[in-house]
């Protein structure tokens, strides 16, 4: 709950806001984790790497 709190106050403080849910899944624990950089993200697109 606290990593969805600030989640949601990083992306409704930058200048797009950007609609984010995070649903639990049954299979969560038998896939890997998704590796997300959130920096590159925050970015402004045109300094965003492809």
């Amino acid at each position: 709950m606290e990593a969805r709190k600030a989640v949601k106050s990083i992306f409704s403080h930058d200048l797009d806001l950007m609609h984010v849910a995070i649903v639990p899944s049954p299979s969560s624990t038998s896939t890997p984790p998704i590796k997300c950089n959130l920096e590159e993200i925050l970015k402004p697109p045109s300094q965003r790497q492809v």
